[in-house]
Protein backbone atom coordinates (compact mmCIF):
# COMPACT_ATOMS: atom_id res chain seq x y z
CA UNK A 1 0.00 0.00 0.00
CA UNK A 2 1.24 3.32 -1.14
CA UNK A 3 1.62 6.34 1.37
CA UNK A 4 -1.47 7.91 -0.35
CA UNK A 5 -3.69 4.96 -0.24
CA UNK A 6 -2.38 4.70 3.50
CA UNK A 7 -3.43 8.07 4.51
CA UNK A 8 -6.84 7.43 2.63
CA UNK A 9 -7.15 4.59 4.38
CA UNK A 10 -6.93 6.50 7.90
CA UNK A 11 -9.91 8.86 7.00
CA UNK A 12 -12.18 6.53 6.06
CA UNK A 13 -11.46 4.66 9.20
CA UNK A 14 -11.93 7.62 11.29
CA UNK A 15 -15.25 8.38 9.59
CA UNK A 16 -16.19 4.89 10.24
CA UNK A 17 -15.58 5.07 13.79
CA UNK A 18 -12.84 2.54 13.60
CA UNK A 19 -10.26 2.72 16.38
CA UNK A 20 -7.16 4.37 14.35
CA UNK A 21 -4.57 3.34 17.27
CA UNK A 22 -5.56 -0.04 16.83
CA UNK A 23 -5.46 0.27 12.90
CA UNK A 24 -1.96 1.52 13.29
CA UNK A 25 -0.91 -0.91 15.69
CA UNK A 26 -2.53 -3.88 14.27
CA UNK A 27 -1.49 -2.52 10.44
CA UNK A 28 1.44 -5.07 9.73
CA UNK A 29 -0.14 -8.13 11.32
CA UNK A 30 -4.25 -7.35 10.42
CA UNK A 31 -3.87 -5.73 7.17
CA UNK A 32 -1.75 -8.22 5.17
CA UNK A 33 -2.07 -9.76 1.88
CA UNK A 34 -3.48 -13.21 4.37
CA UNK A 35 -6.10 -11.73 6.17
CA UNK A 36 -9.24 -10.67 4.39
CA UNK A 37 -11.46 -9.47 7.94
CA UNK A 38 -11.13 -8.92 11.72
CA UNK A 39 -13.34 -8.11 14.04
CA UNK A 40 -13.14 -4.74 16.10
CA UNK A 41 -15.58 -6.01 18.51
CA UNK A 42 -16.92 -9.09 19.20
CA UNK A 43 -19.26 -10.20 22.01
CA UNK A 44 -21.15 -13.84 22.95
CA UNK A 45 -24.01 -14.09 25.05
CA UNK A 46 -24.99 -17.53 26.26
CA UNK A 47 -28.17 -17.18 28.46
CA UNK A 48 -29.22 -20.51 30.39
CA UNK A 49 -32.96 -20.74 31.73
CA UNK A 50 -34.49 -23.41 34.11
CA UNK A 51 -35.37 -25.79 31.58
CA UNK A 52 -31.66 -25.87 30.40
CA UNK A 53 -32.97 -24.04 26.87
CA UNK A 54 -30.07 -21.93 25.87
CA UNK A 55 -30.24 -18.74 23.97
CA UNK A 56 -26.86 -17.34 21.88
CA UNK A 57 -26.32 -14.17 21.01
CA UNK A 58 -23.25 -14.04 18.78
CA UNK A 59 -22.98 -9.91 17.46
CA UNK A 60 -19.58 -8.56 16.43
CA UNK A 61 -17.96 -5.51 14.56
CA UNK A 62 -16.89 -6.78 11.02
CA UNK A 63 -13.88 -5.04 8.55
CA UNK A 64 -13.03 -6.07 5.74
CA UNK A 65 -9.62 -5.25 4.31
CA UNK A 66 -10.23 -5.49 0.80
CA UNK A 67 -12.75 -7.25 -1.56
CA UNK A 68 -11.82 -10.76 -2.17
CA UNK A 69 -14.13 -13.89 -1.71
CA UNK A 70 -14.00 -15.21 1.31
CA UNK A 71 -16.48 -17.22 3.87
CA UNK A 72 -17.13 -17.19 8.13
CA UNK A 73 -17.51 -19.97 9.16
CA UNK A 74 -19.53 -20.97 12.76
CA UNK A 75 -20.37 -24.31 14.26
CA UNK A 76 -22.16 -25.21 17.50
CA UNK A 77 -21.80 -28.84 19.51
CA UNK A 78 -24.56 -29.21 21.86
CA UNK A 79 -23.17 -32.96 23.20
CA UNK A 80 -23.00 -32.18 26.14
CA UNK A 81 -26.56 -31.07 27.00
CA UNK A 82 -29.97 -33.24 27.77
CA UNK A 83 -30.24 -36.63 25.53
CA UNK A 84 -33.16 -35.47 23.98
CA UNK A 85 -31.06 -32.59 22.09
CA UNK A 86 -31.47 -32.90 18.52
CA UNK A 87 -31.06 -30.60 15.96
CA UNK A 88 -33.04 -29.68 12.54
CA UNK A 89 -31.74 -28.60 9.35
CA UNK A 90 -31.03 -24.92 9.30
CA UNK A 91 -33.37 -24.13 6.89
CA UNK A 92 -36.21 -25.18 9.41
CA UNK A 93 -34.73 -23.28 11.98
CA UNK A 94 -34.59 -20.37 10.24
CA UNK A 95 -38.30 -20.28 9.72
CA UNK A 96 -39.32 -20.20 13.33
CA UNK A 97 -40.60 -17.02 14.80
CA UNK A 98 -38.28 -15.38 17.18
CA UNK A 99 -41.20 -15.57 19.38
CA UNK A 100 -41.13 -19.63 19.71
CA UNK A 101 -37.24 -18.96 20.97
CA UNK A 102 -37.95 -20.70 24.19
CA UNK A 103 -39.32 -23.37 23.34
CA UNK A 104 -38.11 -24.66 19.24
CA UNK A 105 -34.64 -24.53 17.72
CA UNK A 106 -34.55 -20.88 15.86
CA UNK A 107 -32.02 -18.91 13.78
CA UNK A 108 -31.96 -15.35 13.09
CA UNK A 109 -29.54 -13.27 11.74
CA UNK A 110 -29.45 -9.41 10.52
CA UNK A 111 -26.08 -7.66 8.72
CA UNK A 112 -25.86 -3.90 8.75
CA UNK A 113 -26.70 -3.39 4.78
CA UNK A 114 -27.35 -6.83 3.79
CA UNK A 115 -23.45 -7.62 3.43
CA UNK A 116 -24.44 -11.64 4.16
CA UNK A 117 -25.84 -12.81 1.11
CA UNK A 118 -26.72 -16.45 2.29
CA UNK A 119 -26.15 -18.85 5.43
CA UNK A 120 -25.44 -22.59 4.05
CA UNK A 121 -25.66 -25.61 6.52
CA UNK A 122 -21.94 -26.95 5.63
CA UNK A 123 -20.17 -29.80 7.53
CA UNK A 124 -16.67 -28.51 6.68
CA UNK A 125 -13.83 -29.70 7.59
CA UNK A 126 -10.30 -27.80 9.34
CA UNK A 127 -8.63 -28.70 5.79
CA UNK A 128 -10.54 -27.75 3.12
CA UNK A 129 -11.29 -23.93 2.92
CA UNK A 130 -12.70 -24.13 -0.76
CA UNK A 131 -15.62 -26.33 1.10
CA UNK A 132 -15.41 -29.33 -1.34
CA UNK A 133 -15.54 -32.20 1.00
CA UNK A 134 -17.56 -32.55 4.44
CA UNK A 135 -17.06 -34.52 7.64
CA UNK A 136 -19.86 -36.88 7.09
CA UNK A 137 -19.10 -37.71 10.82
CA UNK A 138 -20.14 -34.72 11.94
CA UNK A 139 -23.21 -34.05 9.21
CA UNK A 140 -24.89 -37.57 10.81
CA UNK A 141 -24.58 -36.28 14.22
CA UNK A 142 -27.68 -34.42 15.27
CA UNK A 143 -26.09 -32.51 18.13
CA UNK A 144 -23.89 -30.65 15.99
CA UNK A 145 -24.81 -28.14 13.84
CA UNK A 146 -22.05 -26.36 10.80
CA UNK A 147 -22.85 -23.41 8.48
CA UNK A 148 -21.08 -21.04 6.44
CA UNK A 149 -21.91 -17.10 5.82
CA UNK A 150 -21.93 -16.08 2.41
CA UNK A 151 -21.08 -12.57 1.86
CA UNK A 152 -22.65 -9.56 -0.71
CA UNK A 153 -19.30 -8.08 -1.81
CA UNK A 154 -20.96 -5.93 -4.37
CA UNK A 155 -22.57 -4.24 -0.89
CA UNK A 156 -18.97 -4.28 0.99
CA UNK A 157 -16.61 -1.27 1.05
CA UNK A 158 -13.19 -2.02 2.86
CA UNK A 159 -12.43 -0.59 6.34
CA UNK A 160 -15.83 0.20 6.96
CA UNK A 161 -17.44 -1.33 9.99
CA UNK A 162 -20.57 -3.50 9.52
CA UNK A 163 -22.54 -5.09 12.08
CA UNK A 164 -23.52 -8.36 12.76
CA UNK A 165 -25.53 -10.43 14.61
CA UNK A 166 -26.71 -13.69 14.83
CA UNK A 167 -28.93 -15.53 17.69
CA UNK A 168 -29.66 -19.10 18.35
CA UNK A 169 -32.32 -20.83 20.77
CA UNK A 170 -31.80 -24.20 21.55
CA UNK A 171 -34.20 -26.21 23.92
CA UNK A 172 -32.52 -28.93 25.83
CA UNK A 173 -28.94 -27.12 25.81
CA UNK A 174 -27.92 -28.44 29.05
CA UNK A 175 -29.11 -31.08 31.45
CA UNK A 176 -31.31 -29.26 33.67
CA UNK A 177 -34.93 -29.59 35.10
CA UNK A 178 -36.13 -26.47 37.56
CA UNK A 179 -32.57 -25.06 37.68
CA UNK A 180 -31.15 -28.41 38.56
CA UNK A 181 -28.93 -30.97 37.01
CA UNK A 182 -31.12 -33.84 35.77
CA UNK A 183 -28.88 -36.59 36.01
CA UNK A 184 -31.28 -38.84 34.42
CA UNK A 185 -31.17 -36.80 31.20
CA UNK A 186 -27.81 -36.11 30.46
CA UNK A 187 -26.17 -37.27 27.39
CA UNK A 188 -22.57 -36.73 27.93
CA UNK A 189 -21.09 -40.28 29.21
CA UNK A 190 -18.21 -38.42 30.44
CA UNK A 191 -20.50 -35.81 32.42
CA UNK A 192 -22.69 -38.93 33.64
CA UNK A 193 -19.12 -40.65 35.10
CA UNK A 194 -17.59 -37.24 36.51
CA UNK A 195 -20.25 -34.64 37.24
CA UNK A 196 -17.49 -32.92 38.81
CA UNK A 197 -16.09 -31.70 35.65
CA UNK A 198 -19.70 -29.85 35.13
CA UNK A 199 -20.76 -28.01 31.72
CA UNK A 200 -18.68 -25.50 29.87
CA UNK A 201 -19.31 -22.96 26.63
CA UNK A 202 -16.47 -22.06 24.58
CA UNK A 203 -15.17 -20.04 21.47
CA UNK A 204 -12.32 -20.98 19.10
CA UNK A 205 -10.14 -17.97 17.78
CA UNK A 206 -9.95 -18.19 14.58
CA UNK A 207 -9.59 -14.50 13.09
CA UNK A 208 -7.99 -11.60 14.60
CA UNK A 209 -10.87 -9.42 17.00
CA UNK A 210 -9.16 -6.46 19.37
CA UNK A 211 -12.01 -5.90 22.10
CA UNK A 212 -13.77 -9.51 22.94
CA UNK A 213 -16.75 -10.08 25.64
CA UNK A 214 -17.77 -13.27 26.62
CA UNK A 215 -21.36 -13.01 28.39
CA UNK A 216 -22.72 -16.03 30.75
CA UNK A 217 -26.19 -15.22 32.31
CA UNK A 218 -28.38 -17.87 34.32
CA UNK A 219 -32.09 -17.58 34.92
CA UNK A 220 -32.58 -16.88 38.74
CA UNK A 221 -33.46 -19.75 40.35
CA UNK A 222 -30.67 -22.17 38.22
CA UNK A 223 -28.43 -23.56 41.40
CA UNK A 224 -24.99 -24.25 41.15
CA UNK A 225 -22.75 -26.12 42.47
CA UNK A 226 -19.52 -24.56 41.51
CA UNK A 227 -19.63 -20.90 40.10
CA UNK A 228 -18.52 -20.01 36.51
CA UNK A 229 -14.34 -19.93 35.88
CA UNK A 230 -13.13 -18.57 32.26
CA UNK A 231 -10.06 -20.61 30.75
CA UNK A 232 -7.76 -19.39 28.31
CA UNK A 233 -5.40 -21.50 26.24
CA UNK A 234 -3.90 -21.90 23.15
CA UNK A 235 -4.23 -24.97 21.21
CA UNK A 236 -2.04 -27.73 21.83
CA UNK A 237 -0.52 -26.04 24.66
CA UNK A 238 -1.54 -27.20 27.58
CA UNK A 239 0.81 -25.05 29.57
CA UNK A 240 -0.01 -22.16 28.51
CA UNK A 241 -3.39 -21.29 29.93
CA UNK A 242 -4.37 -18.67 32.01
CA UNK A 243 -8.11 -17.66 33.53
CA UNK A 244 -9.51 -14.14 32.81
CA UNK A 245 -11.70 -12.89 35.52
CA UNK A 246 -15.11 -12.81 35.37
CA UNK A 247 -17.52 -9.33 36.10
CA UNK A 248 -20.31 -11.15 38.37
CA UNK A 249 -23.52 -9.30 38.21
CA UNK A 250 -27.79 -9.94 39.38
CA UNK A 251 -30.36 -7.61 38.44
CA UNK A 252 -33.17 -10.28 39.92
CA UNK A 253 -34.04 -11.96 36.71
CA UNK A 254 -30.51 -13.04 35.71
CA UNK A 255 -26.89 -13.77 37.64
CA UNK A 256 -24.36 -12.38 35.00
CA UNK A 257 -20.70 -13.90 34.32
CA UNK A 258 -18.74 -11.59 32.04
CA UNK A 259 -15.24 -11.38 30.64
CA UNK A 260 -13.40 -9.13 28.80
CA UNK A 261 -10.29 -9.79 26.51
CA UNK A 262 -7.89 -7.37 24.23
CA UNK A 263 -6.75 -9.02 21.33
CA UNK A 264 -7.11 -13.10 22.13
CA UNK A 265 -4.41 -14.60 20.14
CA UNK A 266 -5.61 -16.39 16.93
CA UNK A 267 -5.68 -20.44 17.75
CA UNK A 268 -6.91 -20.30 21.27
CA UNK A 269 -9.69 -21.30 22.90
CA UNK A 270 -11.94 -19.12 25.61
CA UNK A 271 -13.93 -21.10 28.02
CA UNK A 272 -16.19 -21.17 30.59
CA UNK A 273 -17.42 -23.58 32.92
CA UNK A 274 -19.01 -24.70 36.11
CA UNK A 275 -20.74 -27.26 37.54
CA UNK A 276 -25.22 -27.27 37.95
CA UNK A 277 -26.13 -28.36 41.66
CA UNK A 278 -27.74 -31.79 41.23
CA UNK A 279 -31.35 -32.35 41.77
CA UNK A 280 -32.11 -34.63 45.00
CA UNK A 281 -35.25 -37.34 44.26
Amino acid sequence: MGMIQFIQSIITIIKNGIDVGYFLSTHHSFRNKNITHYFENYHKHVTIYNDGTGVVINEFDMVFNKKEKTFLRRGIDISDGKKDACFPTLKEMKKVNIQNRFSEYGFWVYSEDNIISSVKEKYWTEIDDGFENEDIVLKNDNKVLRWVFEFNYSRIKPNKKYKVVYVMSIPCMYPINNGKLCVDSINDERLLNDLEQGNSTSIRITNPIRNFCYTLSFEDGILLEREPKCLLKLIGQENNQSHPKLKYSYNTIYRKYICSITKPKIGSIIKINWQFKEEQL
